[in-house]
């Protein structure tokens, strides 16, 4: 019978585990900015708590700075999100150059990530995102040749950082 309780025990403390695992992995989780700046279009500096976190928008890639378009991709982003408040949607997950992956929400509930491929200054990044919402958004813009689309055959940011040996995700 001792045996028995402390067999329960044990189950119902790795059950407790597994849940709670499951819960930090599965769960989104929130970081409400007190501040933030845009470094490019696919990337967002926020502060919480005195601290800087660099976030990386999931779903979206947007042209590197020396890019055609990249300078606008963060201009645009920089004009689109001045003077809003920004929450950080994540799953606790970093790429490999330890940005946090994350959906940037603006307080009017607008997603960045969406907007930023909608308007034509990010690529739905389908090597990573499974998000077909994003494919449609970047086929909408190119058919009206938004932002980059009005160009006739941009290249996309994991073509031009291979060509140009330039490291980035």
């Amino acid at each position: 019978m001792k045996y028995r309780m402390i067999g329960a025990a044990v189950v119902s403390f790795v059950l407790i585990i597994i849940g709670v695992v499951c819960w930090l992995i599965f769960t989104p989780h929130y970081l409400v900015a007190e501040s933030f700046s845009i470094p490019d279009g696919d990337n967002v500096l926020v502060t919480v708590g005195g601290k800087t976190e660099n976030v990386r928008l999931l779903h979206i890639d947007a042209p590197e700075y020396n890019q055609p378009y990249g300078y606008q991709a963060k201009e645009f982003a920089r004009v689109y999100t001045k003077g809003k408040k920004i929450k950080i949607k994540h799953w606790n997950k970093r790429d490999p150059y330890g940005r946090l992956l994350g959906i940037a929400i603006l307080d009017d509930g607008t997603i960045l990530n969406q907007v930023l491929v909608q308007e034509g200054f990010a690529w739905w990044y389908r090597y990573f995102s499974s998000d077909k919402s994003y494919e449609k958004l970047e086929s909408n813009a190119k058919r009206y040749r938004r932002g980059l689309w009005i160009q006739d055959s941009p290249t996309p940011p994991w073509e031009w950082r291979r060509r140009n040996n330039v490291s980035g995700w």
